[in-house]
């Protein structure tokens, strides 16, 4: 602040008396330039849709005369239900006042007969004077509102009868996602009444995992994978009719991990009998099963959209980070179809967190105070499990788990 100043006492070389003129004019000019930064910041303000009529109230107040005559002309907005409202509750906003008198409504529908004009679209300031003339009022109140994509704007307009002279000029911005509004604008759609939802579900996923570590210890490895088993429960909070925040807790019974190829080591080494001896089996005596099984809490926190094509159908499409957590140990089960007496099972304790990535579609139908629910998922990690492996050998990593999830169940919105 200094150096401007500095800057512009020296630009125009003003000093002595006229100093402090000019000090006053630069206070003025920062002043004027908080203000309309403070008016900037509170236009972008958005507010529920009754504090909205609210404000607007207290401005048209605040332009007239005590016992003024005023007529709630018409608010031309995006539902018959939310204009009624906004007529009725200025109404009553002005009645409890008592500040000014509310001249009644009901002969506006003879009046637009006789006039041929209908309360549709923007009203001119013509017809604003005619029928405030014939209901014997003062001023006459007039609003619109846009749908302005994030927020929707009301707009007001007070018109003094007699000279036509704009009396004010209000806007407010309301927040869409206000639950009463949405009960307004969009009849008894269901998601705009309800701002949070939880659920339950059952179901089975298919892996498509991949080999990490444990690629040197097979020949002609594949790696296949049988049904796993999911339960979950999720949680959401529905920030608009159309976004929310989904939490969810799965647990996954990842069953039969199959790995099938030849064991190198017991080929290559062979296989220690009970006599003490060395056995070194056939290349077909090596062929190994390896069967894994674990138990994982999978957690993930997704972005959900809603989408309502036709009632009383809803499509959601989710997306987000994950992390899985072991619920006990990976038990690993070696069968050799061709040497029976090295079968063996195990228990390795897992060392890690698992992180990935979640995505899917929910497809709902409405019945009773939720959804039926089908949900299609794809899970990704990004790291694979990791084992102790054979009791203190050190950790491998086995695998990377990619599974697709197919669920049904319901959900609550509430």
């Amino acid at each position: 602040m200094k150096n401007a100043y500095w800057i512009f006492e020296k630009r125009f070389q003003i000093s002595g008396p006229r100093r402090a003129v000019q000090k006053l004019a630069m206070a003025a000019i920062f002043m004027l330039c908080f203000t309309g930064l403070d008016n900037a910041l509170s236009a972008q303000t958005l507010v529920s849709l009754d504090d909205a009529v609210r404000r607007i109230a207290v401005g048209i107040e605040d332009k007239l005369e005590k016992d003024t005559k005023i007529v709630i002309l018409d608010v031309n907005v995006s539902s018959k239900r939310l204009s009624d409202h906004i007529i009725d509750e200025l109404a009553a906003l002005f009645i409890n006042s008592g500040k000014l008198v509310v001249v009644d409504r009901k002969n506006l529908n003879l009046i637009n007969e006789e006039m041929t004009f209908q309360l549709s679209g923007e009203v001119s300031d013509e017809s604003m004077q005619s029928i405030g003339k014939k209901l014997g009022a003062q001023s006459i109140i007039a609003g619109t509102g846009e749908d302005m994509g994030d927020y929707y704007r009301l707009r007001f307009r007070t018109l003094e009868v007699v000279s036509a002279r704009v009396q004010s000029l209000l806007s407010e911005n309301v927040n869409k996602a206000d639950p009463l509004f949405g009960r307004l604008t969009q009849g008894q759609s269901f998601l705009a009444m309800k701002r949070f939802t939880f659920g339950a579900a059952l179901g089975v996923g298919l892996g498509a995992y991949s080999l990490d570590d444990l690629k040197s210890d097979y020949s002609e490895a594949s790696l296949t994978s049988q049904t796993a088993f999911l339960a979950s429960i999720h949680g959401a909070y529905n920030v608009n009719s159309l976004f929310a925040i989904q939490v969810e807790l799965n647990v996954m019974i990842n069953h039969g991990v199959v790995i099938n190829g030849i064991d190198d080591y017991i080929y290559t080494h062979g296989v220690e009998t009970e006599t003490g001896s060395v056995y070194n089996p056939s290349r077909k005596e090596s062929e190994i099963n390896d069967v894994f099984t674990y138990t994982s809490l999978d957690i993930p926190i997704l972005a959900r959209f809603n989408f309502r094509p036709v009632p009383p159908l809803l499509i959601s499409a989710l997306v987000g980070p994950s992390i899985s957590l072991p619920l006990g140990d990976l038990n690993n089960e070696s069968h050799y179809s061709n040497f029976s007496q090295i079968n063996d099972s195990r228990d390795d304790k897992i060392l890690n967190a698992i992180f990935g990535v979640s995505a899917g579609v929910i497809i709902g139908y409405n019945l009773g105070p939720g959804y039926i629910t089908a949900d299609v998922r794809f899970l990704n990690d990004f790291n694979p499990i990791a084992v102790d492996y054979k009791d203190g050998d050190g950790e491998v990593k086995l695998f990377t788990r990619r599974v697709f999830n197919v669920t049904v169940g319901y959900e609550f919105w509430f």
